[in-house]
């Protein structure tokens, strides 16, 4: 049987409905542009990484890149709530702790952006978060979000439909074409395309753009994140971030009815996206707990909920996001993409569009195979 082909005529194709693509198609469409978005799943999945209530939108970066982006972003979620009327992030503030180091350059780099923050001693920050109890200065910036994912995604995509993008769930791209000046698109549902195609796929990347482009070696992981029941619910909580001596990395945050969130960056196992098994690793949530025994005295030592999400890795945590021909790919997030949501659409809406180059830090240093 001949399936139907896609009649209509597009300027940009972007293929993969997550966080990242989402934006870029509001951000593309809003200028006027005919998008069409591809997404595998359906609306509301959990297989990939743009899902749950709960993401940190921090500034504290030991990088005045990121640190300027972070500042950028959080401009634009407010324009995002203020345009949608949807109710995505909520102040909570960020306790940042751990090596010496990280801190001073963090806060160097704040400083250097004019972002509000303060350094407070050990005991300071024990006097005014009784519940926390992380050894040594910290840095509090009373900016920090928490943002819903949730409710980011239909958000976005409302945004987009509003201006016109056609929006295709259950439609995943088997195989992805390019040539000096298109784009097709292979699908169940017949081939699309366009002169420029966005990839934002996340942990399937590597498999679909293998042979279109040269990658640098990524890598999925397999994270999980649980929930602790609060001592006291009338406790007002920081976010927090504490990274250890060997270089561990520890977050949490209040959510709105999970309690708090706990959770380590980047301790999860390798995956495929399609392997993954959905199964928390005993040995995480007993460091979790561990960490909650010690530094946590507010919560309970007990999981109330735990849940998995997928990473998509660089060895540097460095994003992926350029332009080879007709192709622009934005990706690797590393696990601390979610906050920076807007402006990322941003990016790639530009890079689609050619008003802007790459930030040399997000190359991929290859061409096309």
């Amino acid at each position: 049987m001949t399936l139907p082909r896609p009649s209509r005529a597009y300027d940009v194709l972007v293929i993969g409905g997550g966080a990242a693509g989402s934006a870029t198609a509001w951000q593309l469409a809003s200028l006027g542009h005919r998008v069409c978005l591809l997404e595998r799943f359906e609306p509301g999945h959990r297989r990939g990484s743009s899902h749950g209530r709960s993401r940190l939108l921090r500034l504290a970066y030991p990088d005045p890149l990121y640190v300027g982006m972070a500042v950028e972003a959080l401009r634009m979620w407010d324009q995002l709530e203020s345009e949608t009327g949807a109710d995505l992030i909520t102040t909570v503030g960020a306790v940042d702790g751990g090596r010496t180091d990280r801190l001073d350059r963090a806060a160097a780099a704040l400083t250097a952006e004019g972002a509000a923050f303060e350094r407070l001693t050990e005991a300071e920050a024990a006097g005014r978060w009784p519940q926390l109890r992380l050894p040594g200065d910290v840095l509090f910036h009373p900016g920090a979000s928490r943002v819903d994912p949730d409710a980011t995604l239909p958000a976005l995509q409302r945004q987009a439909e509003r201006f016109g993008c056609d929006i295709r769930h259950s439609t995943p791209v088997t195989a992805l074409e390019v040539d000096a000046d298109r784009a097709r698109a292979h699908t169940p549902s017949g081939t699309f395309t366009a002169p420029v195609a966005v990839v934002t796929v996340g942990p399937w990347t590597s498999r679909l753009l293998d042979h279109v482009v040269k990658l640098p070696e990524l890598t999925v992981t397999q994270e999980q994140v649980f929930h602790l029941p609060p001592r006291a619910p009338s406790d007002i909580w920081p976010a927090f971030s504490f990274q250890g001596e060997d270089g561990g990395i520890v977050y949490g945050m209040p959510t709105a009815d999970e309690g708090v969130k706990v959770a380590e960056h980047l301790g999860g196992r390798e995956v495929t996206p399609d392997g993954r098994d959905g199964v928390v690793d005993a040995d995480a949530r007993r460091r979790v707990l561990g960490f909650a025994a010690e530094h946590l005295p507010g919560v309970e030592p007990t999981v109330s909920s735990e849940t998995t999400c997928l990473y998509t890795n660089t060895a540097d945590e460095d994003f992926l996001l350029d332009r080879i021909g007709p192709l622009v790919i934005g990706t690797a997030c590393s696990g601390h993409g979610f906050k920076f949501t807007p402006l990322l659409g941003r990016m790639l809406a530009d890079l689609a569009v050619g008003e802007s180059g790459p930030n040399p830090r997000f190359r991929l240093g290859t061409t096309a195979v």
